[in-house]
């Protein structure tokens, strides 16, 4: 997360360099795409048996910024775009990076938890009646039989 957020800051000062910028904007997104192939394992790291409703859950906050984000930075550069007001944008979003970064370091795990363990108590459907149970209601042993022999 260190890595996108220093080459965001520095597409705030690389000025009207275009192979700069381009230059640069292309290293944070490589780099962020590391972001992205080391928190998404993790899920899996800490518990196996429910990853992709980690996935789905975390996936759903995650997504609050591609919805916040352009409302912020329409309200940040409306009638007034110049290089200052984009570099708080920058600095914006570097500081997310690091609040992340900060934050994995000081909670993030890689263990499997004992409640996501794939040894641990299997998880059951609720029991559902089969065709083939036998009611004691006399009343179904002909639809019963009816039943077995389909």
């Amino acid at each position: 997360c260190l890595l996108p957020a220093g080459m965001v800051l520095l597409v705030g000062y690389v000025g009207c360099d275009h192979a700069a910028a381009v230059a640069t904007l292309t290293l944070y997104m490589g780099f962020r795409g590391l972001v992205n192939g080391g928190f998404t394992v993790n899920h899996l790291d800490i518990a196996p048996k429910f990853s992709g409703i980690l996935m789905a859950i975390t996936n759903t906050f995650a997504t609050i910024p591609g919805f916040v984000s352009p409302l912020l930075v329409g309200a940040l550069t409306k009638q007034n775009q110049t290089r200052d007001q984009w570099q708080i944008v920058f600095y914006i979003t570097a500081a997310i990076f690091v609040v992340g970064a900060s934050i994995f370091l000081l909670f993030g795990q890689g263990e499997v938890q004992p409640w996501g363990a794939l040894d641990s108590a299997p998880v059951v459907a609720p029991e559902s009646p089969s065709v083939n149970d036998v009611s004691d209601d006399p009343g179904t042993d002909e639809q019963d039989k009816r039943l077995r022999e389909n």
